[in-house]
């Protein structure tokens, strides 16, 4: 069996697949990223259905849930905080050139 070259940190190499190695990054933040919403949804489903046995919540009740405004507002500012974390390298980029 052939040995797997080491990187600089000695950790064997990442794969590479495209002559880009920004790409090579972008795709291993994506498949990580995707491996994180799978694990995440999983929790929800098994939070949803441990929830609905023990009679605390109705089937479907959480996909016909309607927000007050309030709560609706509320929503919007931590999901525009968290795109603007999100996207605040590139923002600062952008910034950069101009």
């Amino acid at each position: 069996m052939e040995a797997l070259p080491l990187d600089t940190n000695g950790s064997p190499a990442r794969p590479t697949f495209f002559q880009d190695p920004g790409v090579d990054w972008c795709w291993a933040t994506i498949v990580a990223l995707s491996a994180e919403v799978v694990a995440l949804r999983e929790r929800s489903e098994t939070l949803e259905r441990l929830l609905e046995r023990k009679g605390v919540l109705l089937a479907g009740e959480i996909d016909s849930y309607e927000m007050d405004a309030t709560e609706a507002e509320a929503r919007r500012g931590r999901r525009d905080a968290f795109t603007g974390r999100v996207f605040y390298i590139l923002d600062r980029e952008f910034d950069a050139l101009g």
